[in-house]
């Protein structure tokens, strides 16, 4: 049932901020603004990239040996290549 009043202050802001948010996030108004193409395009990469990522560590995480295996390989190396790096490249104490 309506109110006979009207309708309240309160529905008639929210109507209006989900109208507000509606065209803002539209594709038409989007494209309006002069960097539109380049936010389209850089959400498309970031998106892409964040689900390369999440599949990335959802493997990992599922891999755990080879994770493991893959870090201590990086380790070794790291302390191999540490060793072999003469003392003119590392800086003197502070």
């Amino acid at each position: 049932m309506q109110n006979p009043q009207g309708p309240r202050r309160e529905d008639v802001a929210y109507e209006a901020s989900l109208r507000l948010a509606n065209s803002i996030t539209s594709k038409y108004k989007q494209y309006l603004s002069p960097l539109g193409w380049f936010y389209d395009r850089f959400n498309r990469v970031f998106g892409r990239a964040t689900h390369g990522y999440v599949d990335l560590s959802r493997l990992a995480i599922r891999k755990t040996f080879l994770s493991l295996a893959l870090l201590g390989v990086l380790a070794i190396g790291a302390g191999f290549f540490g060793a072999k790096l003469p003392s003119a490249f590392l800086p003197e104490e502070d």
